[in-house]
């Protein structure tokens, strides 16, 4: 199943920007360094990347070095990874994959 998703905030810039769409999907493996949609309880929906699987839980980050997230370095379940991001939109309509690193 494929879903799109709107950016808020710039904690994966410059990966992703504020205003940005994004493209996900819900099936396939994870690896790390993967962007993914999380729903994460009492924060909500947040678009991270994978830092690591350790076996059921993942950590996440985010790409922008400058800013710090509440939910970044915690273990969180794999259970609440909603998609992959595969494609970005730009605010200017420019389309771009997020590539597995």
């Amino acid at each position: 199943m494929l879903d799109l998703a709107k950016v808020h905030g710039n904690s994966m810039s410059p990966t992703l920007e504020h205003g940005d769409i994004v493209l996900c999907y819900h099936w396939g493996s994870l690896r790390e360094n993967d962007v993914v949609i999380a729903d994460i309880g009492k924060v909500g929906m947040v678009i991270k990347r994978i830092e690591s699987i350790i076996g059921e839980n993942i950590v996440l980050k985010g790409d922008n070095q400058s800013l710090d997230s509440s939910i970044c370095g915690v273990n969180i379940p794999k259970s609440s990874i909603q998609g992959r991001v595969i494609v970005r939109v730009s605010s200017s309509f420019k389309f771009s994959l997020i590539k597995r690193v």
